[in-house]
């Protein structure tokens, strides 16, 4: 025990927070499922459609030239709704796609890929 406070004693400060901030990633990447997650206030979760490798000439995209998430340029992306949160007013329910603005929503990385949570009035429009 006093070896393991003397170890503790001479790392440096800064390499203790970087490996509790670590071990909290990736506890919290771990527990990351995307149909147990549910939206809260005026939040829509909104899944991303599949990423594009080829396109339709069998041209290889690479980048952000494959990203078939932006759909009308770089501010403006499409995806599928999977939830959305109790405040929302907006007539969207899950399995509806919709368009947003890219800087109105926070992406996160899950095992099943990535997913975005979209503040209400980033929402642009219902495309189903």
């Amino acid at each position: 025990m006093q070896a393991m406070q003397a170890m503790r004693a001479m790392t440096p400060p800064s390499a203790r927070l970087a490996s509790n901030a670590q071990s909290r990633n990736v506890r919290a990447h771990a527990s990351l499922d995307v149909l147990k997650m549910s939206p809260l206030g005026d939040r829509v979760l909104v899944k991303p459609p599949p990423r594009v490798e080829k396109s339709a000439g069998g041209v290889i995209l690479t980048g952000a030239a494959g990203d078939s998430m932006a759909a009308m340029g770089e501010q403006i992306l499409t995806g599928t709704v999977v939830s959305v949160g109790e405040e929302v007013e907006l007539e969207v329910a899950a399995g509806d796609t919709v368009m947003f603005t890219k800087y109105g929503s926070s992406d996160i990385e899950t095992e099943e890929g990535s997913v975005s949570f979209v503040a209400q009035k980033s929402i642009l429009a219902k495309l189903s």
